[in-house]
């Protein structure tokens, strides 16, 4: 046993390239999956946590619920944990921002990660505790302790169904201030504030008193089915039974669930395959270097299980060593990603499957590559093994087309033609090797190279064909109060390097037929002309008793119109507020379809999930008696839209909820994201590549050094160096030129696939047919094919050395 250990050290000391090698693919193997599944579940551990503590653990919420469904909720014989709260609508301040009136609950405010920062609890209905963050944007710092007037403004369904709106103005005591954590507010975007008081009784008449809560569920799992299930049995609808979203989201984000685990264990199986491509490959190469050792032991005496427990201890060998290494540099490497995702808790958790699934990779790769490799060092006879030549023993057909061969790329290239196929295995293992490479390669560049799309864009195609966008926050602002002013719109068409601003009055209403929502829009009759292009359906008919307007019928996600019964011409009721010396109200108006929008305009209104109503903004405002704007577009100057954006930031502020949104946000929000992304795809794609580089340098070194007496005879018959390295390169340039072509031709049926995806899914939610054209990446495959050449023919030249200081008789005596 210790003769076997001392010559298992041997060869791997005398081919150390080699062994360096599949140390490197072993490592890389073990990097890739043990970074992957450490990365994973550090960042699902760590996410997790976070989002705990931002979220809270609780799974539903209910709103706006009547007593009857509350008792469903409460008597529910599964053990859940309900906190309540009393729902009186919500307070607006006088600049629109408004948050959601509740009675306090100690144990409510724990579960929702709610703190009480300043000030104290509220004791009756006249005091008041307000989030700090509406604090912020109603503008009320140093107010705690003040009277502060608010207008309460409950909205309900009365008896016959129809939608109405309870007005109160009321004075409260701000006597503290709540806080969610700060992740809260600048990670979830959703979020809606609330205010709590300490009593209710007189506040809003009793009738409109309803519920509010959170629902934290025992042995259930939060899904849509789940949720589906529970407002079935409860009898509630979306609006008013939902779960947590912000911590739904969030791990939903982190990759938690079977669809996540799947794709992070497809993206995994390439880059390990050719890991083992090369592991196998070098495996091959070493068994025609060792056969005539091999042939020496057995002569002398060697057993056969001896020679199959050389080799064994020196797989094992390089097996400790590259998965130690691997598990190093992953460790490292994730580590270095943790620290920036988590700066404040930097640390990595890692499992017995982290550890047991890299170690079972490699030993199974290297075990498939060794089956080879042992079976035919067994089957080696003494004789056979010492004279073995290391010849190929495949007897080639005289091929129609070897003339041609010849006669284009003359005897070199017919030779170099039936080297490369001389050795099947090792030919089908690197060109694959490479090949899979450059699929990767290809396909990468490709995608960085369309980050631009707008496509890829969608929520920037929200600000239609403006730079800059404002608008008030939908969640935390009653849209009918919270305006710009006129003053407002002035101020910014002052601006220098503004080329034309224009503004738009947004309002939530209803259908009278069916109650259903939609959203109604006042724009002017520039932005009318606009819409010209996006018209399917419209009649020339001009009826001056009611207005006309377009409507929009359509909704991301289904081909079929969202109010089926709805034709040209057709007069319908739709209720919208209407503000009357700052109170809210429901306005009953008619109007006229003149008009439907066509499915891709939606593509330019991200949030357009409803029915929209359109008209001009002159006759909306009468109907309204609001005369300002809740939304404005910028067009800045070419080449000045981030000054623009600056001034319009530092003139209108970031309070009131002013929200600012711009084609520059959004491409510098893109590069953040894809940068970590992107760095990550180019180190892999660096790391295979060196490892396909490896496995191109080895199948030619080897091609060499087992044809050198074939070689060195060449040369004896008159055949210079010069053409001999002619041949090699024409050889090598084979194993590129077919890689190229395997990697590119599945790198373009893998990007028609993705491309056809993307139509599907756009065509089905929003009926823009073929809105994404296939390009075949030719620039691309040419860089790649560029790049395999060059390190094809450095291979050559590197691997050439040692038969050039060779002399013609040394070569043809060496056996090797």
């Amino acid at each position: 046993m210790k003769g076997v250990l001392k010559l298992a050290f041997y060869y791997l000391k005398n081919q150390k390239g080699r062994s360096f090698s599949i140390v490197i693919a072993i490592g890389l193997a073990t990097l890739i999956s043990f970074s992957n599944i450490v990365q994973k579940q550090t960042n699902i551990k760590l996410g997790t946590e976070k989002l705990h503590n931002t979220f809270g653990t609780y799974d539903y919420e209910y709103s706006d619920i009547d007593d009857e469904a509350l008792q469903k909720i409460l008597n529910d014989d599964t053990r859940d944990d309900t906190y309540t709260i009393i729902n009186l609508g919500s307070i607006v301040y006088k600049n629109g921002v408004k948050s959601t009136l509740n009675t306090y609950s100690p144990d409510y405010l724990k579960q929702s990660e709610y703190t009480l920062i300043n000030g104290r609890a509220p004791k009756n209905e006249n005091e008041i505790v307000l989030d700090n963050k509406a604090i912020e944007e109603m503008n009320l710092e140093n107010k705690l302790g003040e009277d502060i007037d608010f207008n309460i403004v409950k909205k309900y369904k009365s008896h016959d169904g129809n939608d109405e709106i309870y007005n109160k103005n009321y004075k409260f005591k701000l006597v503290g201030i709540v806080s969610r954590p700060k992740n809260y507010y600048e990670e979830y975007k959703e979020y809606t504030l609330k205010a709590f008081t300490g009593g209710y009784k007189n506040l809003i008449p009793e009738n409109l008193i309803t519920n509010d809560g959170i629902l934290n569920v025992e042995n259930e799992d939060s899904t849509m089915d789940n949720m589906y299930k529970r407002m079935e049995k409860y009898g509630l609808t979306e609006d008013k039974f939902f779960m947590n979203i912000g911590l739904i989201q969030g791990l939903n984000s982190l990759g938690v669930g079977e669809e996540a685990t799947t794709y992070e264990i497809r993206n995994m199986l390439l880059p390990i395959a050719v890991s083992a491509l090369l592991i196998c490959n070098i495996f091959v190469m070493t068994l025609f270097d060792m056969k005539k050792s091999i042939g020496m032991l057995r002569a002398i005496g060697a057993k056969r299980h001896q020679i199959c427990s050389m080799i064994f201890i020196q797989s094992l060998i390089l097996v400790t060593i590259g998965i130690s290494s691997g598990f190093l540099i992953g460790g490292a490497y994730v580590y270095n990603y943790i620290s920036k995702m988590y700066p404040q808790n930097p640390s990595l958790y890692i499992t017995k499957e982290a550890i047991l699934i890299p170690i079972l990779i490699a030993i199974i790769t290297v075990f498939i590559s060794n089956i080879v490799p042992i079976y035919k060092a067994t089957r080696i006879s003494p004789v056979e093994g010492m004279r073995d030549n290391g010849f190929s023993d495949r007897k080639f057909k005289n091929r129609f087309y070897y003339k041609w061969i010849r006669k284009v790329f003359n005897i070199t290239g017919e030779m170099a033609y039936k080297n490369v196929f001389r050795f099947r295995t090792r030919t089908i293992l690197c060109i694959l090797s490479m090949g899979l490479v450059g699929s990767m390669y290809i396909t990468a560049l490709s995608n960085y190279n369309k980050i631009g799309m707008d496509v890829m864009h969608m929520p920037s195609q929200n600000i239609d064909e403006y730079d800059i966008k404002l608008n008030k926050d939908d969640y935390n602002v009653e849209n009918a109060l919270g305006m710009y002013s006129n003053s407002d719109v002035e101020k910014i068409k002052n601006i220098d390097d503004v080329d034309y601003v224009d503004g738009k009055l947004v309002l939530s209403g209803s259908m009278n037929k069916k109650e259903s929502y939609l959203e109604v829009r006042g724009y002017t009759e520039k932005d009318l002309k606009k819409l010209d292009k996006n018209i399917e359906e419209k009649s020339d008919e001009k009826n001056s008793e009611y207005i006309n307007v377009l409507v929009n019928n359509h909704t991301d996600g289904t081909n079929e119109p969202i109010d089926k019964d709805l034709k040209i011409g057709e007069i319908i009721e739709i209720k919208i507020p209407s503000v009357n010396d700052g109170k809210l109200s429901y306005k009953v108006e008619k109007v006229r379809i003149a008009g439907f929008l066509n499915r891709k305009w939606i593509l330019n209104n991200f949030y357009g999930r409803m029915i929209t109503v359109i008209m001009p903004i002159e006759e909306l405002s009468k109907l309204t008696n609001i005369n300002d704007v809740n939304v404005i577009g910028v067009k800045a100057s070419s080449g000045k839209e981030k000054e623009v954006e600056n001034k319009i930031e530092k003139m209108i502020g970031n309070k009131d909820y002013n929200n600012i949104e711009s084609r520059g946000r959004y491409k510098a929000e893109q590069e953040k994201l894809q940068a970590m992304d992107k760095m990550q795809s180019m180190f892999l794609l660096l790391l295979m590549s060196v490892v396909a580089s490896l496995n191109i340098y080895y199948t030619i070194k080897t091609g060499i050094l087992i044809r050198t007496r074939e070689l060195s005879t060449l040369r004896s018959i008159g055949m210079s160096m010069k053409k001999i390295r002619s041949m090699l390169i024409k050889e090598s340039l084979i194993y590129a030129l077919i890689s190229c072509m395997l990697g590119s031709a599945h790198a373009i049926y893998k990007g028609y696939k993705d491309v056809s995806m993307v139509n599907e899914i756009m065509e089905t939610g929003f009926g823009a047919k073929n809105l994404e054209k296939f390009e075949v990446p030719f620039n691309e495959i040419v860089i790649f094919t560029f790049l395999v050449i060059v390190v094809c023919i450095i291979s050559v030249y590197l691997s050439k050395k040692k038969l050039e200081k060779m002399s013609i008789s040394e070569g043809i005596n060496r056996n090797e």
